[in-house]
């Protein structure tokens, strides 16, 4: 039936204008029944039922008892099956289940809200698509210890058991939900769960829009985020690998630094262990902006090229990403910028006292980060397990800005590196593990100082000694 909005006038009208007025009201309603039931009748004949109430889907696991979702994806559920390969768009419609219910684990630092449950297809090709796994995405929002609300999502094989965990740190400006999805569907494809958090002020999360006042700050949200996955029941013994692309790069050394014994792995997509002379402000410039960075730390006055023409190699491909709007594509803050500045020297500097195996992937064209010092990282690193492979041709964005061609490779070689390592751990192996003479816990050992995003220095030693104050600022 079709409801119509109907307006009351008070006028003086004739008995046969009134007797008009109600034979077409009457015709019109008829014509909408008589629309209504050709309607159901097609449906009918197309094999559907008549009634409008959605049927309950199958179920997704064989067992909750044997098989539960991971504790951060909790609460209300909606989930959806794909009719074909394609991956299926956000605004799906999807039927309501609840899920079961789970105790959260005990961190002040967590507050859990609903998530979204999809499942997804890594191929628009079936012919591709019919030898990997389904994957289910989910999503959902935390707090932090300072109450800021973050984004988090994840994708893992649909109906099965990760057999390793890979944690993504996106780049700057970027975020998980739309730039790193193929990424994740990719590797939950090959059989690994995936997840991601968007930092403060940068996608879905809230803040200042992708404003780093501490670097510190941000890689110990991601440390929480990610340890509270990796201590759940059904986790425990999964091998637990760092993703780092680009700045996310940085996050990931910063993350082996605050806990090295915790990590088994960290893949390396054009790491920022230096930012490029090309895209780099001149170093009076850098000067100048130190001496006002906490008086105006969050304007947008750092001088610097168009990144996204400079990464990003496919022309159609850099389109859609700049039609993202949850993409950050103005000019950095003051204190966004220097804080990588600080910490891209910083990581350059200690690049030896990189431990945990990894992979470096970096295309030898680029020009955002340097590839010269992934070369130096690999040379210089402790680690005993350490590769690198580097790309002729291709440029920063390796994973979302090359020609298809090129990405499937460098997924394989990701795929590949990772199916080497994923191994089941016991509490005996995890303890053989850790560093002899104690646990480095977060950053310290036998009365060092913590590892920070930024490092302490004596003044006159750094940007011309010109710190700044130490007070701190409201957010905007």
């Amino acid at each position: 039936m079709i409801f119509a909005k109907v307006s009351t006038v008070r006028t003086r009208s004739k008995p046969d204008e009134i007797m008009e007025r109600s034979r077409t009201a009457g015709e019109q309603r008829s014509s909408a029944r008589t629309r209504q039931g050709q309607r159901e009748r097609t449906r009918a004949a197309g094999g559907q039922a008549g009634t409008r109430q959605p049927s309950s889907p199958p179920p997704l696991f064989p067992s909750r008892a044997a098989l539960r979702p991971p504790t951060p994806f909790r609460s209300a559920t909606r989930s959806t099956r794909a009719a074909s390969p394609r991956l299926l768009p956000r605004t799906c419609p999807v039927t309501t289940r609840p899920a079961a219910s789970r105790s959260v684990p005990s961190s002040p630092a967590l507050q859990r809200r609903p998530h979204i449950f999809f499942l997804l297809l890594p191929s628009r090709n079936p012919a591709a698509a019919a030898g990997v796994m389904e994957v289910e995405y989910h999503e959902e929002y935390v707090r932090n210890s300072r109450g800021v609300q973050l984004f988090t999502c994840g994708w893992l094989p649909a109906g099965a058991l990760p057999k390793a965990l890979v944690f993504l740190c996106h780049g700057y400006g970027m975020e998980c939900s739309g730039f790193m999805r193929e990424c994740g569907v990719r590797l939950a494809a090959a059989g690994y769960g995936v997840f991601g958090m968007d930092y403060e002020g940068h996608g879905k999360s809230m803040g200042a829009r992708c404003y780093i006042r501490s670097f510190r700050r941000l890689v110990d949200d991601c440390y929480c985020f990610f340890k509270s996955i990796c201590e759940l029941e059904e986790y425990q013994n999964k091998s637990r690998f760092l993703y780092g692309e680009s700045m996310g790069g940085a996050v990931a050394l910063l993350l082996h630094r605050k806990d090295p014994a915790f990590w088994d792995g960290a893949v390396l997509v054009a790491p920022m262990c230096k930012i490029s002379e090309k895209v780099k402000p001149h170093p009076l410039v850098i000067t100048l902006l130190t001496q006002v960075e906490d008086v105006i730390p969050k304007w947008k006055i750092v001088p610097t090229k168009d990144v996204i023409d400079a990464a990003f190699k496919d022309p159609f491909k850099r389109e859609k990403i700049r039609k993202n709007k949850l993409i950050y594509q103005d000019k950095p803050r003051l204190k966004t910028a220097l804080e990588m500045l600080r910490t891209s020297m910083y990581i350059e500097e200690s690049l030896s006292q990189v431990k945990l195996p990894f992979f470096i992937l970096h295309g030898e064209a680029d020009t955002v980060t340097d590839p010269e010092v992934s070369r130096a990282l690999y040379e210089r690193a402790a680690s005993a397990d350490k590769t690198i492979k580097l790309y002729p041709g291709m440029w920063h964005g390796l994973t979302a800005g090359e020609p298809d061609e090129n990405v499937e490779a460098i997924f394989c070689d990701i795929v590949a590196w990772l199916n080497e390592r994923s191994r089941s751990w016991t509490m005996e192996d995890r303890f053989r593990k850790l560093v002899p003479g104690g646990k480095f816990i977060d950053g310290e050992k036998n009365g060092e100082a913590p590892v920070h995003g930024r490092p302490r220095r004596p003044r006159g030693s750094f940007l011309c000694g010109l710190t700044g104050r130490t007070h701190h600022h409201a957010e905007m």
